[in-house]
């Protein structure tokens, strides 16, 4: 199976045609380049690994497509007079893991866990 296309990812996540052309190409460059395609039972030709790719990169997609392009997190707290906000963590340290952030990131995720590989890293 040749790499994933900005179009494969818009099939699942049509609010993603907005991202702009650059952030599509690293993107697809990240994710086409990203998984060892000897873990996924179905290999290089396989739609298992396909679909992981376009979580993945619906996942980075939808990160940066939110708050236009750069996200610190939900906020979680305000003052109005000390001009004091707070935000959720989006990092893997904290209590959530990043890909938990998008509804991308847990579908690739329960894909992960779905294919028996445990312990496989993102």
């Amino acid at each position: 199976m040749a790499d994933i296309t900005w179009t494969d990812v818009t099939d699942i996540a049509s609010e993603l045609s907005v991202i702009s052309s650059a952030a599509r190409t690293m993107i697809l460059a990240l994710v086409n380049d990203h998984f060892d395609v000897e873990v996924f039972p179905d290999g290089e030709a396989g739609a298992k690994l396909k679909l992981a790719r376009v979580y993945l990169a619906a996942h980075h997609g939808a990160l940066g497509k939110k708050a236009g392009g750069f996200w610190t997190g939900e906020i979680t707290g305000e003052s109005a007079d000390g001009l004091a906000r707070q935000y959720a963590s989006n990092s893997p340290m904290g209590t959530d893991a990043l890909l938990d952030k998008t509804p991308y990131g847990q579908l690739l995720r329960w894909l992960i866990r779905s294919l028996g590989l445990a312990g496989f890293v993102v």
